[in-house]
């Protein structure tokens, strides 16, 4: 397996046709996006990987034997022990299904843990009217109008979106777009394109949390839809997870048409992290409350347990009405350090476990 250089490229087009739905992978061959790509061979590939920016892509010949020891090799003994020392959190596959056996046996320290995720397409058919309310302006994103907005979390993420999916400021100008909505240069919401080939592009969004369900997400993604239109793009992508609603929600309220259903393939660098939403997914999708408190204790016993991961526990057990163990859990997460009281008290994640006697015994812990 060989890193490929950028002037040979032009040979993955078909291989990497059985991830249509990812466009992140022709933009990164067609050179609009950064990226990565390991092969068998620069002229006559097989098998390949890709790191784009909005995940990593595996395609081609599952059953290529050397390929895919090369591929154990990487994962476990580079991979992996590179995103511990650096500290990195997750990382995320994308793959034709065929290949999913085998990964299951080439990822086997840390197995890949699986989700649900939407394709949408948009094909820009009608004219779209953006109406911005009373004392919010829109603008177009640009490396000036960053300059002179005041810092801020939201400001810090468009920032790192923008090189993550750009490289720098004058890809994104030159290839890429982006509109946000402000209140007296408050980030209200924002959209950015994330990577283009030929007259596609795909778009992710994002609202700050106090204009959460105000309609801004919309209009933001109205403008974005009138800004490709006009630019002669010919179709827009939208992706989500099958359990965030609000976007899947925004994405067909604002014309998208469902393109396809495909699994997201999720894992943490940490084990601990890996092992406690390994044991999450067990409570989502499988109601394996058994297996899933195993998984638990695994990772209770390597000693590096954070209170976020008690607080995320919490909450799963939480929606799936495992009342008395959230309560436990959520009691861990609060004495290891979790004390955001507000957050505590106004997650819908927590619903079904404030009304329980034992609520109160929660409300004592956040008032000590």
């Amino acid at each position: 397996m060989e890193k490929i250089k950028k002037d040979k490229f032009n040979n993955f087009y078909d291989l990497f046709a059985e991830t249509y739905w990812e466009l992140s992978g022709y933009g990164v061959l067609s050179g609009n996006n950064p990226g990565i790509l390991m092969s068998d061979s620069e002229s006559n590939p097989t098998s390949a990987l890709m790191f784009t920016p909005e995940g990593i892509l595996i395609v081609g010949n599952h059953e290529n034997d050397e390929f895919n020891r090369r591929l154990k090799d990487w994962f476990e003994n580079n991979f992996i022990p590179k995103g511990i020392e650096e500290g990195k959190y997750e990382f995320e596959f994308y793959f034709n299904p065929k290949w999913e056996k085998t990964l299951k046996e080439i990822f086997k320290i840390r197995n890949l843990i699986s989700y649900k995720r939407f394709h949408y397409l948009n094909n820009l058919e009608i004219d779209f009217q953006p109406n911005i309310p009373k004392g919010f302006e829109a603008k177009l994103i640009t490396k000036k109008l960053i300059n002179k907005l005041p810092e801020s979390k939201h400001l810090k993420h468009i920032e790192k979106w923008i090189i993550n999916n750009w490289e720098d400021y004058l890809s994104f100008e030159e290839k890429g777009f982006a509109y946000c909505i402000l209140e007296d240069n408050d980030i209200v919401s924002y959209s950015i394109s994330d990577c283009k080939y030929e007259d596609k592009c795909e778009i992710g969004i994002h609202t700050n949390t106090k204009y959460k369900k105000q309609g801004f997400a919309y209009q933001t993604v109205l403008l974005m839809l009138k800004y490709a239109k006009e630019n002669k793009y010919s179709q827009v992508g939208w992706h989500c997870a099958q359990d965030n609603m609000g976007s899947f929600k925004t994405a067909e309220k604002t014309g998208f048409k469902l393109d396809r259903e495909y699994n997201g393939y999720w894992g943490s660098f940490d084990e601990t992290n890996h092992l406690v939403y390994m044991g999450i997914e067990k409570i989502k999708i499988d109601n394996d409350i058994e297996n899933a408190e195993n998984l638990f204790r695994k990772a209770e016993r390597r000693k590096n347990m954070k209170d976020y991961l008690y607080y995320d526990i919490a909450c799963a057990l939480s929606n799936s009405k495992y009342c008395e163990k959230s309560i436990e859990y959520l009691k861990k997460a609060i004495k290891a350090g979790f004390k955001n009281k507000g957050h505590i008290l106004d997650d819908p994640d927590l619903n079904n476990i404030r009304e329980k006697n034992k609520w109160k015994e929660i409300e004592q812990l956040l008032n000590c």
